[in-house]
């Protein structure tokens, strides 16, 4: 268990972890459920959400899968709703689920596909955060997590203009919020893994190496220390939904660049 991470930050209580069925929302489901909370793990999958359950019912956990396209709202308020029948009430809530998005020149982008791209990366955490609320606000309580990847300041790759968008709106969407719900001690934070080795991230590479447009101007084809696994990430996002990061709401936490990190003893 994490030094920071307590059976009374975690244990019995219910969290919400969007895009659970693979990457980052995985490793985040399985690891709080490890610490004891009762996990619903939502993506729109069901075959890999029922994965992920089965295997935190092998190690004695808690979960329940929802299938839900977390950028419809009545969708979303039938997940949170199912989440409270099952478990009562929800004290966290990571929103994580999002999309790369085609890889196109702005001039190209389709606005179908750019709006494609805002509902999930950007919509959806502000319906996810939106339906859960009313509980935290009255419990006077809460945590949520927003997964805003791929946004550092010095970083541009060409052809994701969508999601770098979506991803700026959502961290100013985060401080927003905690600005707004901070006097019912809420504590609303997003973090920057800043580059994971996922599915999506092998897809993405996999399309812009095919497009010598984009091979030719793309800064994160390092198949290297540019990338890190997901359960890297998982101690710092446990840490923003522990009471040891109670003194933080509105912030944006960012993992310093694996290409950095390789220099460090850590």
């Amino acid at each position: 268990m994490m030094a920071f991470a307590s059976q009374t930050d975690f244990g019995d209580r219910t969290a919400i972890v969007t895009g659970a069925s693979r990457g980052l929302g995985k490793a985040v489901a399985l690891e709080l459920a490890r610490l004891g909370c009762k996990t619903v793990c939502v993506a729109r999958g069901q075959q890999r959400l029922d994965q992920v359950v089965q295997e935190i019912n092998s190690f004695g956990g808690q979960a329940i899968s929802v299938v839900c396209d977390v950028s419809q709202a009545d969708q979303v308020d039938a997940m949170v709703g199912q989440a409270i029948d099952t478990f009562g009430q929800v004290e966290m809530l990571v929103n994580n689920a999002g999309i790369q998005g085609k890889i196109a020149w702005i001039k190209d982008y389709e606005p179908a596909e750019w709006d494609r791209v805002m509902a999930v990366n950007l919509r959806a955490a502000f319906l996810c955060c939106r339906t859960v609320l009313p509980g935290m606000i009255e419990r006077r309580a809460g945590k949520i997590v927003n997964v805003a990847a791929g946004v550092m300041e010095e970083r541009v790759d060409y052809g994701v203009a969508a999601y770098y968008a979506a991803k700026a709106g959502l961290i100013n969407f985060t401080r927003q919020l905690a600005a707004e719900t901070k006097r019912f001690g809420l504590h609303v934070n997003a973090i920057d893994p800043a580059g994971m080795q996922t599915e999506i991230s092998d897809e993405i590479m996999a399309m812009e190496e095919a497009d010598q447009a984009f091979a030719e101007t793309q800064t994160n084809l390092n198949h290297g220390p540019r990338l890190r696994p997901p359960e890297a990430i998982v101690p710092l996002l446990v840490f923003l939904l522990s009471s040891a990061s109670n003194m933080m709401t509105g912030r944006l936490l960012q993992a310093s660049a694996p290409d950095d990190v390789q220099y460090l003893q850590l």
